[in-house]
């Protein structure tokens, strides 16, 4: 009987779809249909508290097996007992369909790795193959040695540098991670990534800005599985000390001098003229790219003011025109503004200019007519697929609960 039904709902979202395509056929996103349904099954190891957990428990499993059905988007592994967690921690089933695209995205960059490495690992077999016909000669291997000295010299190079340079004062970065524990489990991820790439980043330049992760509370599940899975490098061996961030769960007033301090945030009521060596500049762990609903609208200017600690933006609106989008950067861009602008004198129209159109993705600085309508048209039926998806598995729900009365 739920088979019939389904097939008979595919026919008729497929006639509706090519009816409404004849007369304008970029008017419609392409017809959801039903696939083959899969089980979707809860990890035993899951223990959960009383009955209402348990039924949420199931809702969301429910959610899940439908949502299977309906996209191409859902993980082919079954999930782990924390990605079950984390959708449980999801308040709302937008929220739970982006953390399942999220894993499944994360298994095609794992999938493609893969077959990166299995090609690189091919190759090295027909390299090697063919040197064993033709064996290397002389020179080659006086080239080969030549090129290897010469990394060790620039190595060395960079260290002498980074140690004789080493004494220079140059500003510092604490990126305040009392929000992490707040964020969506997708919004956590994201901001953890963000750090991570933060700590590779800053290792590369020839004198590292100092780095502290303050509030890092690691008596926190959560935390202690962010900082294993997300953030590595902070496990890193002990010769990369110069380049791996202070950890503290210590309160940023307890860290450091508010005099001393400036806290960034989109709320703050001056702008910042000068980027100084003797300053700390404090940005909050917030994740850009989603509405989280467990963090305050002026979190960081907030957390800034119970610091004591002085709040204030970037200057924009003063370098660089907005044009679309939220005025939440990333914490990438955050920090690459403020090292190009010290790079380049500290401050002046020339050094902010150039960091604003460096760092502030052009999607943001362009008009309208200026985008490519192509791009936002894909982006927009995206979001409308996932909108009728998430009606269908709604009416769904409704129907399952109408049955059982």
């Amino acid at each position: 009987m739920e088979r019939c039904r389904r097939q008979f709902e595919n026919v008729f979202r497929y006639l509706k779809w090519r009816s409404t395509r004849a007369f304008d056929s970029h008017s419609t996103v392409k017809p959801i249909l039903w696939r083959e349904k899969k089980n979707v099954n809860i990890p035993q190891s899951l223990k959960i508290g009383g009955s209402e957990e348990l039924a949420h428990l199931e809702t969301i499993r429910r959610e899940m097996e439908l949502y299977s059905s309906l996209s191409d988007y859902y993980p082919k592994r079954p999930l782990s007992e924390d990605s079950w967690r984390s959708l449980i921690k999801c308040e709302t089933l937008k929220q739970r369909i982006d953390q399942v695209k999220f894993f499944r995205l994360n298994e095609i960059k794992e999938e493609k790795d893969k077959e990166k490495r299995e090609k690189a690992r091919l190759e090295r077999i027909r390299e090697n193959e063919q040197s064993d016909i033709n064996s290397p000669s002389f020179l080659s291997t006086l080239v080969s040695f030549h090129e290897s000295r010469q990394r060790e010299q620039y190595q060395r190079v960079v260290a002498a540098l980074r140690t004789e340079r080493g004494i220079e004062v140059v500003p510092r970065v604490v990126i305040d991670c009392r929000f992490l524990p707040l964020l969506s489990p997708r919004g956590a991820n994201l901001t953890a990534n963000q750090i991570q790439y933060i700590i590779s980043e800053n290792r590369e330049r020839t004198v590292p800005w100092p780095l502290t992760l303050a509030c890092f509370d690691e008596s926190i599940e959560e935390m202690r599985k962010l900082k294993k899975r997300k953030i590595p490098i902070l496990l890193g061996p002990s010769s990369w000390v110069d380049v791996i961030p202070d950890v503290s769960e210590k309160r940023l007033s307890d860290l450091f001098p508010p005099s001393s301090c400036v806290y960034l945030s989109p709320d703050g009521e001056e702008e910042l003229e000068e980027v100084e060596e003797d300053k700390v500049y404090i940005i909050g762990g917030i994740v850009d790219r989603v509405l989280e609903r467990g963090i305050p609208k002026k979190a960081s200017r907030e957390a800034a003011n119970r610091e004591g600690i002085k709040s204030v933006k970037l200057p924009i609106d003063k370098y660089v025109k907005w044009q679309s989008g939220t005025r939440f950067l990333t914490l990438n861009a955050v920090i690459g503004i403020l090292q190009e602008v010290y790079d380049r004198g500290g401050k002046g129209e020339e050094a902010w200019t150039h960091a604003m159109r460096r760092f502030i993705p052009t999607r943001n600085i362009r008009v309208a007519e200026e985008k490519n309508p192509l791009t936002r048209f894909h982006h927009e039926r995206i979001r409308e697929y996932d909108r009728q998806i998430r009606e269908i598995i709604d009416q769904e729900l409704k129907r399952v609960r109408r049955s059982k009365y």
